[in-house]
């Protein structure tokens, strides 16, 4: 067994002495954890939500191997998961942007096992989406965006001159109009307009 091996496996068996003393129920309360992990990743709309989730426990296991003192490890989990959701968002802001702007050849899709009909429906939603968001202002596609990466809130509804709960309830509502705009769409491409 290599360091990073043992290093992985010290790790692993750190957290689940923090889930629980008794290995067994140890185990159930990381598989509980991992799906509220996952569900977390998946609300946010991202593509590899057990993935993010795997990675979040790896970097806690590092944070346990290095000495941290962790007092509440859900918790540090969800710290942690949402520093990897920020990572996350910004990796995929340095991609193309638009599918336009992917090389030739290049599907939006990395995944391996997906069919040509699934590549092909991931891209026509993608093209609706774009074309949805190009429907709102400016000032609106700014803050999608911005929430969406994980901007300080406060400094949001500074900006914009309202409260919090104003900018949550305003990105709320972008969302929904950009659902509906979205699955009209589908419907029709020519039968909806924000």
């Amino acid at each position: 067994m290599s360091g990073q091996e043992a290093t992985g496996s010290d790790g692993f068996n750190s957290l689940l002495l923090m889930l629980d003393s008794n290995r067994e129920q140890a185990g159930i309360r990381y598989e509980e954890l991992r799906q509220r992990l996952i569900s977390y990743f998946r609300h946010r709309e991202c593509l590899t939500p057990e993935d993010l989730a795997d990675k979040t426990f790896t970097r806690v296991s590092g944070k346990l191997v290095e000495g941290e003192e962790i007092r509440n490890i859900g918790a540090f989990c969800f710290g942690v998961a949402r520093m990897i959701l920020k990572e996350h968002w910004t990796s995929l802001n340095k991609q193309p942007s638009s599918l336009t702007d992917l090389p030739a050849g290049q599907e939006p899709s990395c995944d391996p096992f997906r069919t040509e009909a699934e590549i092909e429906i991931e891209r026509q939603k993608l093209e609706r989406m774009e074309w949805c968001l190009d429907q709102l202002g400016d000032e609106d596609r700014q803050l999608l965006k911005d929430y969406s990466i994980g901007a300080n809130r406060e400094h949001l509804a500074r900006v914009l001159g309202t409260t919090l709960k104003n900018v949550r309830v305003k990105v709320h509502r972008l969302r929904e109009k950009l659902k509906k705009c979205v699955e009209a769409c589908s419907r029709d491409p020519n039968a909806y307009e924000i």
